[in-house]
């Protein structure tokens, strides 16, 4: 008796290899949602304080994508590109385990698309390095944005290590942007 080969299951995850076209062209439903977060984004760029926004709901109700869609809107809209830019994190990160995690994440996601955007990895080392007393845990970032603008950098190995790391983080975001260095 021959047996079947069994299928192959993967699993879906909006947006995560699909354009910002490909995402505008499948988003089919969820509009009122759409227009209530970025009328909520639209308000957060002149507020002195930012309303935050939190979406919630059983698995497979389209979050993902709804989200993937706000992505797409805030890269290709002038009204939001100049003003806010999306980062996204992988479900279940398994880098992530505290807060701190979190918010050094972040760091490196916004780094990485604003090397990619054409800022000068110069301008970021003078706001990273301001305060000596907080650059501390920023090091490897530090040390990616001097080997970034061509400075030789001393630096212990484990921090290279995650400086090669950033770097390729680096390179990520302008392949995902579309820059050609």
């Amino acid at each position: 008796m021959a047996t079947q080969p069994v299928p192959a299951i993967r699993k879906f995850n909006p947006g995560l290899f699909q354009s910002d076209q490909e995402v505008r062209k499948q988003f089919v439903v969820r509009n009122h949602e759409l227009g209530l977060l970025l009328d909520d984004l639209r308000s957060n760029i002149s507020s002195p304080s930012c309303q935050h926004i939190l979406v919630v709901g059983p698995r497979g109700r389209g979050k993902t994508m709804l989200l993937a869609r706000v992505a797409a809107e805030l890269r290709s809209n002038g009204e939001f590109a100049g003003s806010l830019l999306p980062v996204r994190f992988m479900e279940e990160s398994q880098e992530i385990l505290s807060f701190t995690d979190f918010w050094l994440e972040t760091l490196f996601h916004l780094a990485a698309n604003l090397v990619a955007r054409g800022a000068a990895p110069r301008d970021l080392l003078a706001v990273l390095s301001a305060d000596t007393a907080k650059s501390a845990s920023l090091r490897p970032l530090i040390v990616a944005l001097h080997q970034r603008a061509g400075d030789r950098v001393r630096a212990p190995r484990e921090v290279q290590e995650v400086a090669v790391d950033i770097r390729g983080r680096f390179r990520e975001a302008e392949e995902r942007m579309g820059v050609v260095r």
